[in-house]
């Protein structure tokens, strides 16, 4: 349901009870049960003349790392669509 349209200034996670966890003060909270996350600084948006897509360039300052990660299936958003390494998948539909 992530990919449903909101509001800038409405959370995704109190809008669909995501519960969340606190790992470093000055960044937002994560969601509960993912093994690895980066925490980055927004520092600009590249406009693309013509195009649809804001690329963003960010800074990396954390790396989260839960335990050992013995098997990772990354999964992406990619505009309105999601991709895994190697394929394209497509959310269910959302009302």
């Amino acid at each position: 349901y992530s990919s449903k349209s909101l509001d800038a200034n409405v959370s995704e996670a109190e809008t669909f009870d995501i519960p969340t966890k606190k790992i470093f003060e000055d960044f937002p909270a994560m969601v509960e049960g993912v093994k690895a996350a980066f925490f980055c600084e927004y520092l600009q948006e590249v406009d693309l003349k013509g195009s649809k897509t804001i690329p963003i360039i960010i800074e990396i300052k954390h790396l989260y790392l839960e335990g050992e990660i013995t098997q990772l299936d990354p999964i992406a958003r990619v505009g309105r669509s999601y991709a895994k390494l190697g394929e394209d998948i497509m959310p269910p539909d959302i009302p």
